[in-house]
């Protein structure tokens, strides 16, 4: 339907346009070293491109539509893990074993305090014994 419409193309075009305006409007840049590897691969691409041969260019140029289409870059990942730089990584550790080390200080004293609650408890309780039998044993 591409090919008998045009209008179709131009609209998706603009779609694309918007979506594209749309979702960099809150992105954070990537690194710089990223920027260097996406331009070196770039670089290795558009030297590929321009060893095709004039018949290669023109075959292309037959089979698509006569459209000022953008270029787009793929972008092939390595891994499926993020990487973290290893100063991120041993703050978290830190931060995780104090997590780990004020909890257990957080427990000991909160028991601590109910054992302290309950002997002070006790102690009020034989303090009033002590005296209600003080007061019932004068004459």
């Amino acid at each position: 339907m591409m090919d008998s419409h045009p209008e179709l193309t131009m609209y998706l075009d603009e779609l694309e346009i918007k979506l594209e305006s749309q979702l960099m409007s809150g992105v954070t840049p990537p690194p710089p070293f990223v920027r260097e590897q996406v331009e070196l691969w770039t670089n290795q691409q558009v030297v590929k491109k321009h060893e095709q041969t004039s018949d290669q260019k023109q075959r292309q140029k037959a089979t698509e539509p006569a459209t000022d289409r953008m270029e787009y870059v793929d972008v092939q990942v390595s891994g499926t893990h993020i990487q973290v730089h290893k100063n991120w990584r041993t703050a978290f550790i830190a931060v995780f074993i104090l997590s780990k080390i004020f909890l257990v200080l957080g427990l000991y004293y909160y028991f601590k305090a109910q054992t302290q609650s309950g002997e002070i408890d006790r102690l009020n309780q034989r303090l009033k014994q002590q005296t209600t039998s003080v007061t019932t044993d004068r004459p």
